[in-house]
Parts: C-alpha cells; structure tokens; sequence
C-alpha cells in the first residue's frame, strides 16, 4: 500500500497546513523526473492523481491506483488519453509504477513492504482499457443501425 512519505502535501516539511508554492511543486517534480524518461507533466499527472487518491490520508494499492490514474487521464483527455500518455512515455500500468516508485525515492510517498514494482505488471492492458474513437464510432453506429 503506497502512502504519504516525509514530503506529506507536496513537501510541506511536516507540516500538514502548510501549503507549498507553485513553485516548489514545479522544483520536486523537476528533480524526480530528471534522470527517467518521463517528462515533467507526466509526473505531475501521477503525483496529483495520488494526493487526491490519499485524500484524507490512507494507504493506496497499485491496482486501485492504476484505474484511478487511467479514470483520470479519460476524464481530462477523453478519447485521446492513451495518446496522451504515450507522449508522456506511459505505455503501461508498469509505467505508472515506474513513476510511483520515483516519488518514493524522492520522499513523496512511502511504500508498506508488500508493495513492489510487480505489483503493476498487467493490471490493465493499455490497448484495451482507453476508450478509442474507433469503438466509440462503432458504438454509434450499431445504435443507429437498429
């Protein structure tokens, strides 16, 4: 189960009122990233999606998490999100891992000892669990069909 680390709301030092500047968030998610092939958005997107998965502060799953982060990403680019991801260099849930297990190393989050990076391997395919235009425009037609 993945909870908040030592950088508990963004790295406030401890300090759960505190809020961290928008610039902070920018040189955390800056620093994690650098050295891995995801990019700074990528990052972020995986980062926001777990502080509002661990809002009030309970530990997180990776499967539950990865439907979470695949919920979202549909939600903010809809038919486009696997595309959207791949340009992040997401490919799949071990991708998500990847990034989860950066933040660890970082001190955003913490890890319970059953979690590991396996507990990503298949979760979901990517190729089947995005809606795609060509589904949907089939949907559609087999509606008005009858």
């Amino acid at each position: 189960m993945i909870g908040w680390g030592d950088a508990r709301d963004l790295g406030s030092r401890g300090v759960p009122e505190q809020r961290v500047s928008a610039e902070e968030i920018q040189a955390i998610v800056d620093r994690t990233s650098s050295g891995t092939p995801y990019p700074p958005d990528a990052i972020l997107f995986v980062l926001r999606v777990t502080h509002q998965s661990l809002a009030p502060p309970k530990p997180i799953g990776a499967e539950e998490l990865c439907w979470k982060l695949r919920d979202q990403a549909v939600l903010m680019f809809g038919r486009q999100a696997h595309k959207a991801l791949a340009e992040w260099s997401i490919h799949s849930c071990e991708d998500f891992g990847a990034i989860v297990h950066h933040l660890i190393d970082a001190d955003l989050l913490i890890q319970s000892e059953d979690d590991s990076l396996d507990a990503f391997h298949d979760v979901y395919a990517f190729e089947t669990a995005f809606p795609s235009s060509r589904r949907w425009q089939w949907r559609l037609s087999s509606i008005f069909a009858l």
